[in-house]
C-alpha cells in the first residue's frame, strides 16, 4: 500500500499498479538505457515469492517492502520490461526484428514511451517483412525425388543469407499434376540449423 506519506509498506502484487506504487502512473525513464542499466542488479534478486492470488494481505506483513525501500527492488512491471528487452536484442542477432506501437496509452504512458525506444527512430516496414518472409535461397540441393503418373515428393536442402550468419532447412514439397502442370500442393520444412 502507498499512503503518499512513505510510512506504509509495499505488499506484493500481479498487477500494474505496482508501477504507480513505485514510481507514479505518469513517470516515463527519460533515459531508457540508463534505466535498464539500473535495473541490471535488481532483476535478478527475488525478493519474495507468492503463489498468485495468495500473497500477504496486511499492509505491514513479513513480506511487505517498506514504502522508503521501494526503489531499491524490481517490480514485475521492471521485469516485463528488462526481460522483453533482452529477448528482443537476442533475437535481434539472428532475425530481422520489428518492434510497433499498438496505440499511445494514456494511462500508462511508460508503455509506449518503451516501444518508441525499441523502435529507435523506425517505422515498420511491411514491405520489407514480405520480402523477408519471401526469401529467396541463396542456393539449394534437390536430395530425393518420388513421384508416380499423378503425384509426387521433392526433398530439398536449401540455404538462407542473413547478415551474420546462413541458415539451413530441408523443405519437403508435396507435389501434383493436373492438366500437364506439376504444382506444389503441400509442403513442410525442418530447420537444420545455422552455419
Amino acid at each position: 500500500g502507498n499512503d503518499g506519506e512513505g510510512s506504509g509498506n509495499c505488499k506484493p502484487c500481479e498487477a500494474a499498479e505496482c508501477y504507480d506504487i513505485k514510481y507514479g502512473q505518469s513517470y516515463v525513464p527519460e533515459d531508457w538505457n540508463a534505466w535498464m542499466e539500473g535495473l541490471k542488479e535488481k532483476v535478478g534478486v527475488t525478493t519474495y515469492d507468492y503463489e498468485y492470488g495468495k500473497g500477504p494481505t496486511e499492509m505491514d506483513s513479513e513480506g511487505s517492502v517498506p514504502y522508503k525501500e521501494r526503489a531499491g527492488y524490481a517490480i514485475n512491471v521492471d521485469k516485463s520490461l528488462y526481460y522483453s528487452y533482452q529477448l528482443y536484442k537476442e533475437c535481434a542477432q539472428q532475425y530481422n526484428v520489428y518492434a510497433m506501437k499498438a496505440s499511445d496509452n494514456n494511462y500508462y504512458p511508460y508503455g509506449a514511451s518503451f516501444m518508441e525506444w525499441l523502435m529507435d527512430g523506425k517505422r515498420v516496414d511491411f514491405e520489407k517483412i514480405e520480402n523477408d518472409i519471401v526469401a529467396i535461397p541463396q542456393s539449394f540441393q534437390i536430395e530425393k525425388t518420388s513421384y508416380t503418373p499423378t503425384e509426387g515428393y521433392v526433398s530439398v536442402i536449401e540455404w538462407f543469407k542473413y547478415p551474420n550468419f546462413s541458415e539451413k532447412k530441408r523443405y519437403t514439397y508435396k507435389v501434383r499434376q493436373r492438366e500437364g502442370i506439376w504444382k506444389i500442393y503441400d509442403y513442410n520444412v525442418v530447420n537444420l540449423g545455422t552455419e
